[in-house]
C-alpha cells in the first residue's frame, strides 16, 4: 500500500466514524466514545449510561444492515 492510499484510507475511515458519531449523537444525545465531554457533564454515571447506548446502538446497526 502506498503512502497516499493508506492517507485516503485512514480519512474514509474517519470520516465514517464522524457519520456513526453524529447519528449517535442525534438518536440518543450522548456523544460518541472517542469524542470529549465538556467537565460540566461527564460523571462516572453519565459514562456508563454513554457507553450502554453506544453498546445498544452499534448492535442494533450490526442488526439492520
Amino acid at each position: 500500500m502506498t503512502t497516499t492510499a493508506f492517507l485516503i484510507a485512514i480519512a474514509d475511515a474517519n470520516e465514517h466514524f464522524e457519520r456513526v458519531a453524529a447519528r449517535f449523537h442525534k438518536e440518543t444525545g450522548y456523544l460518541a466514545p472517542g469524542k470529549n465531554v465538556s467537565l460540566a457533564e461527564w460523571s462516572e454515571e453519565y459514562e456508563r449510561n454513554r457507553q450502554a447506548a453506544w453498546q445498544e446502538f452499534i448492535n442494533k446497526a450490526q442488526l439492520t444492515r
